[in-house]
């Protein structure tokens, strides 16, 4: 009994040993975000391979069967650095809409096609109509918004509080990113900016824990 309890033990004494590292990666580059301090991309660099090693944490350590989350997990790397090191950011937008898709895939994956066909009529129906009005990288960002807020409330009509949290931090850092674009430049726009990560790197730990913890 006790050899059978001694993996489960040891996977997550070792996730909570990647969760401080992460937390000093969080404490280093949030320091050099709100205090400018002149390091040229390190912020940058030290927030993708926070990303890095949750993914590899997911895939290492996270349960069998979760090959969507996984996936997720993945395409976040890969958003992440469009976002970080480029100026592709429509691509970058429509990888993470890829990203809420599989998750939302891996939590609904039993509801049915027909749910998934609604969701799909809607989400097409919604950037068509955005794109009467907005740009590509705007339209891209509703249809982005709108797989967020589903992602959301799927979380809370499921009543499960730690991913109900995971896509409210969500949600702030999204807010942050937004105020960030609209604001004319200023301290309050740094400060929104400096926001984003805040909110969005925690939102990543959360999101792993799901499938390790």
């Amino acid at each position: 009994m006790d050899k059978a309890a001694k993996p489960s033990f040891n996977k997550q004494n070792l996730w909570n040993r990647i969760c401080l590292a992460l937390a000093l990666f969080y404490i280093a580059f949030a320091l050099i975000d709100f205090l400018s301090l002149p390091y040229g991309n390190l912020s940058s660099i030290l927030k993708f391979i926070a990303i890095i090693i949750l993914f590899i944490s997911q895939i290492t350590l996270g349960r069998e069967g979760r090959a969507w989350w996984k996936l997720a997990a993945f395409l976040t790397i890969l958003t992440d650095y469009f976002l970080l090191f480029t100026n592709y950011y429509s691509l970058g937008v429509f990888l993470f809409i890829g990203v809420h898709c599989c998750r939302l895939v891996e939590r609904k994956k039993k509801v049915g096609r027909s749910y998934f066909i609604r969701l799909g009529l809607v989400s097409m129906g919604l950037f068509i109509l955005a794109l009467f009005f907005l740009n590509t990288l705007n339209s891209l960002a509703v249809l982005y918004g709108f797989f967020l807020i589903t992602n959301t409330v799927e979380a809370i009509r499921a009543k499960d509080r730690k991913l109900t949290l995971a896509y409210l931090l969500f949600c702030a850092c999204d807010i942050c990113v937004a105020l960030f674009n609209v604001l004319p430049v200023s301290y309050i726009r740094a400060l929104f900016g400096s926001f984003i990560w805040v909110f969005y790197l925690p939102t990543q730990v959360l999101l792993a824990d799901k499938i390790i913890a």
